[in-house]
């Protein structure tokens, strides 16, 4: 962290591509020039300083308190965009805070957007683009429909072209998984409509009587195809409310009398995409792209082949109990996966594996994972823990155990111990959100080994996210040395955010004893036995089910973190320094911890 960041540059109220100052710095990147500004902050391009990579850097002001509410929309867009890797979809290398700034790194796509490409074509594209543009954005959108996740804002302009004219899907911050972020306020005539554009919302977004899904992101390609062929939205009106309306009937000019010249096909499927009940609509981006190609269509009335990935109560309760030999694992998928700011409070994150924990005794069991795990994105790979115990997965290649891989138990439900360049991470389990924030305390105990720390960062190996007004444990990297955080979204009495980085930065390449623990709003870091850093924060401990627990090296954004974790003890109490300091000497008399068996 440097301290030319902890004001916003001097100049940073001119115009888009106006050059900024040498020496301002945000985080590891060096900003060159305003971009754009807007409601939700300020866009520089900037150089990453060690890796001279070239990234545009979205900057919002911590200290800006009319910005505060835009936090938790730039944290699901961080998160729904690391997630990703997909040619047509935009990269998020980085995400982090420097203190007074939250920045998002993201992909420089220097070839502008499909609001310019229209407005340079005469206001209107021929046929051949408006496929070409339509196939790699259901490219884009079954990539994030094989995530689990919504797009929610797809709309001209957050269609990017890289410089050969490729599509780049952008702007996240909507992406959700399951059901939306709540509302604050219902609009009127009783409809209370989701964040987003109004001429390019699906009809069940304004209603909101309905969990979003793929088939509302495929509406609004529809919508964005006919603005790519007339050059303007079909749904116009004197204010949101009227466009929203409009939406609502589906009443629009027809396409073909605006535009004789394209084909039927084409015609047929912007309307059917376009159909005000989306069972009408193609089902998923697969079938959009049949259609594009000229296949035969399949049954309308099917179901995406991609929901938002979040387990039912039914598939919990299957999976409750199914004893099967330790070294046999089953289960099945994931959450949402969440970096909040400040508090960093969780992603979403395809790549996630769910923990169902359950207390019984205290008799360790081990598994090891004996079989490769399963890379078809279509489904989840089923692989189970013995004894009940389950590790739930989503095949897909980023989440992965090396062969020798293993992972092991103890029946408490409080320990996992992690063989070597594993990761593994989740949404805990109800037994274990009730332990820890029962009463506001817990202890979390964490054996890892740090290495090649040449990477960009911040690079999560350990997250417990919490709600808003709690904190997320961190380990990020500064330079050569990891740092241990401290992060909340929290206010103090006096409008300060609390944030704490450790004093002293792990070592390289030795075994690390940390322990975090939260007792009431005391929040206390420990590195090796001794009290690292402390920050109270203001507010109850409550847990929120789409807030994670995540463990191991975090390969979603792009910078991994190269080392390994050998062990996670989640416990029910939280510590004193006495024995925070005893149990490091325990640990240490120990010794390296070996892999599980």
């Amino acid at each position: 962290m440097r301290d030319t960041a902890s004001q916003p540059p001097a100049n940073a109220t001119g115009p888009p591509d106006r050059p900024i100052a040498a020496q301002a710095v945000i985080g590891p990147y060096r900003l060159v020039r305003l971009i754009g500004r807007g409601g939700m902050g300020v866009v520089y391009e900037a150089v990453h300083q060690v890796t001279n990579r070239a990234v545009a850097l979205k900057v919002i002001d911590l200290d800006d308190n009319q910005l505060k509410h835009h936090l938790e929309r730039v944290t699901h867009e961080a998160m729904a965009m690391a997630a990703l890797r997909h040619p047509h979809v935009i990269t998020c290398y980085s995400f982090g805070e420097d203190g007074r700034h939250l920045y998002l790194a993201l992909e420089l796509i220097r070839g502008g957007d499909t609001v310019g490409l229209v407005a340079s074509s005469g206001g209107q594209l021929d046929e051949t683009t408006i496929r070409t543009l339509a196939r790699q954005c259901a490219e884009g959108l079954d990539a994030i429909n094989r995530a689990g996740l919504v797009h929610r804002d797809i709309k001209p302009a957050n269609i990017l072209l890289d410089e050969q004219g490729n599509v780049k899907l952008a702007d996240f911050g909507l992406a959700c998984v399951g059901q939306p972020p709540a509302m604050t306020g219902a609009g009127a005539a009783g409809i209370m409509p989701e964040p987003g554009t109004p001429a390019y919302m699906p009809p069940e977004a304004i209603t909101a009587e309905c969990t979003p899904d793929i088939r509302g992101d495929l509406y609004s390609l529809g919508v964005t195809m006919y603005y790519w062929a007339v050059g303007r939205s079909p749904f116009t009106g004197s204010n949101g409310f009227s466009v929203m309306q409009r939406v609502l009937t589906g009443e629009i000019p027809h396409l073909a009398t605006l535009r004789s010249d394209l084909s039927p096909e084409l015609v047929a499927i912007i309307t059917t995409a376009m159909q005000v009940r989306r069972e009408l609509r193609q089902q998923n981006p697969l079938a959009f792209l049949r259609a594009l190609r000229g296949e035969p269509a399949t049954d309308p009335a099917a179901a995406p082949t991609s929901s938002p990935t979040r387990a039912s109560p039914s598939a919990s309760a299957q999976l409750a109990h199914h004893p099967t030999p330790p070294a046999r694992p089953t289960g099945s998928w994931v959450t949402i996966m969440g970096v909040g700011v400040g508090a960093v409070a969780a992603l979403v994150a395809v790549l996630v594996a769910v923990l169902v924990l359950r207390p019984d005794s205290t008799q360790p069991v081990r598994a090891t994972l004996t079989e490769q795990i399963p890379t078809d994105p279509t489904g989840p790979a089923h692989q189970a823990l013995g004894d009940g115990y389950r590790l739930l997965w989503l095949g897909d290649p980023l989440v992965r155990f090396r062969e020798n891989g293993a992972v092991s138990y103890a029946r408490s439900g409080q320990h996992l111990h992690l063989a070597n360049d594993a990761w593994l991470d989740g949404t805990p389990a109800p037994a274990l959100i009730r332990t820890l924030a029962a009463s506001g305390e817990f202890s979390v105990e964490l054996v890892m080994q740090p290495a090649n720390l040449t990477q960009e960062g911040p690079a999560r190996i350990f997250v417990i996210g919490l709600t808003q007004r709690a904190a997320n444990f961190m380990i990020g990297q500064s330079g050569s040395r990891l740092e241990l955080r401290v992060r909340t979204s929290a206010t103090n009495p006096d409008g300060t955010r609390p944030h704490l980085v450790s004093e002293n930065g792990l070592l390289t390449g030795e075994l690390q004893h940390v322990v975090f623990v939260r007792r009431g709003t005391l929040q206390v870091l420990y590195v090796d036995g001794k009290r690292c850093c402390a920050i109270d924060v203001p507010g109850e401990l409550t847990w929120d089910p789409d807030y994670p627990l995540c463990v191991g090296n975090d390969h979603r954004g792009g910078f991994p973190w190269n080392g390994s974790c050998e062990r996670l003890v989640l416990a029910g109490r939280a510590w004193t320094d006495q024995e925070a300091a005893a149990r490091y000497r325990t640990w240490a008399a120990e010794g390296p911890i070996p892999p599980a068996r």
